[in-house]
């Protein structure tokens, strides 16, 4: 748990320092006074971090349309979330379901007591009751081990970035002529995105992993985690165009796969999972396995999408059997043995 605590402190506080130097620098264009703006700078940013850290929810919710459930309008997917969350000792305040057609789950919040948990209309159609349950669990670690309320503001920030980048890059694309300003802003974003990303990124792909751990543990069914990932990364690479990856780009550090990285990998994972497990793709998924002979180019991969959000799918499904081992747990998916 260490390396999440230290990405926890390591992220926001580099992005801290970031606005912290910006902030000086403008007020001492204004001020000319040094010791002044670094004083006003640090009382200013402490107060502008604090209401983003309040808004910040809103901020991600602003990227899809998203229907809220209660007990009475999906009592199994509710109970589900229900029964976990007590396992777990957590509370989960508003369970959701967004129209995308790719499967994915995110939860964020800016306090884990109002936290709020989204599954896209494909997760629910692609994924058993014991699969769904292992994906709740694993949203569940992201709540139980605080990491949350930390990373949603840092990725409300980076959706700041790419809104703003994204409003030039489409002007481009439509031939209008472009504000000077509108440029300065887009040039600032990936400035800012290059030096706050990384942290941010690396937290994403720490907190992955022990939020699998923690599914493992919680449900003692690495089997069905272990499917739902498969299923989930076919049924993102099977959709490169869903809103899920073109709309909710900024989103990728909070979802349960990161499409992005579901499309580039998805030939080396099919013949991974077939060569070293023996898993075969076309049996679990009941359908045709990975879609194949398209490179991640032919997509349209822009800038923000060439940083990895997630571990590698492989680096997950290993890290999951050998917990499973561990605990002594059977690993069989589909109809194979794997541990």
């Amino acid at each position: 748990m260490w390396k999440l605590r230290v990405c926890e402190f390591l992220a926001p506080f580099t992005t801290f320092l970031v606005g912290f130097f910006l902030l000086t620098f403008l007020l001492w264009l204004i001020l000319a006074e040094v010791y002044s703006s670094i004083l006003f700078g640090i009382i200013l940013l402490l107060c502008l971090s604090f209401v983003w850290w309040l808004i910040s929810p809103m901020v991600i919710e602003s990227c899809f349309e998203v229907r809220w459930i209660d007990k009475e309008s999906d009592p199994l997917l509710w109970n589900l979330v229900e029964e976990e969350s007590k396992k777990a000792e957590v509370r989960v305040r508003k369970v959701g379901i967004v129209d995308f057609e790719s499967p994915n789950a995110l939860t964020y919040g800016h306090m884990a007591w109002l936290s709020k948990m989204v599954f896209s209309r494909g997760l629910i159609l692609s994924l058993n009751a014991s699969e769904m349950r292992t994906v709740i669990a694993h949203e569940l670690g992201h709540i139980k081990h605080g990491d949350m309320t930390i990373i949603t503001p840092l990725v409300a920030l980076l959706t700041v970035y790419y809104k703003i980048a994204e409003s030039y890059i489409r002007s481009r694309l439509e031939r209008r002529r472009s504000p000077i300003h509108q440029l300065v802003l887009a040039a600032f974003a990936y400035i800012f995105f290059l030096l706050t990303y990384p942290q941010t990124g690396l937290l994403s792909r720490v907190r992955e992993e022990y939020a699998d751990e923690f599914s493992v543990r919680q449900t003692r069914d690495p089997s069905h985690l272990i499917s739902s990932l498969i299923k989930v990364s076919r049924g993102c690479a099977l959709r490169p165009m869903d809103k899920s990856r073109v709309e909710g780009s900024p989103l990728r550090c909070l979802m349960f796969i990161d499409p992005t990285t579901a499309i580039s990998e998805v030939e080396e994972v099919e013949d991974l999972l077939s060569s070293r497990w023996g898993i075969d793709v076309e049996r679990l998924t009941a359908f045709l396995g990975f879609p194949r002979g398209r490179t991640s180019e032919e997509y349209g991969f822009h800038v923000f999408e060439n940083f990895r959000s997630h571990p590698d799918l492989s680096h997950r499904l290993e890290h999951i059997i050998k917990v499973g081992k561990e605990s002594k747990m059977p690993i069989v998916v589909g109809l194979t043995r794997v541990g």
